[in-house]
């Protein structure tokens, strides 16, 4: 990971920063998989009267619970 001067981090070079950003992008999209694979179990313990509600079918929660836990949206993976 790089080091940015903390006296003036204004004056360090972009691909600094970059470096120094590029550990917690990638917590970041950990914690979003993590949270998609926690909805998904919500989701499957939903009961039918709060899945009508929302309009989803216990086909559509099968389908979405099943899903692999890197299965998340394109716009995630960068």
């Amino acid at each position: 990971m790089a080091h940015l001067p903390l006296s003036r981090p204004h004056q360090a070079p972009f691909s600094d920063v970059v470096a120094a950003c590029k550990p917690m992008v990638q917590l970041t999209y950990l914690q979003r998989i993590f949270g998609v694979w926690r909805q998904r179990q919500q989701l499957s313990r939903l009961p039918a009267h709060r899945r009508d509600d929302i309009g989803v079918s216990i086909a559509d929660v099968t389908r979405e619970t099943q899903r692999p836990i890197w299965d998340v949206p394109q716009t995630w993976r960068r």
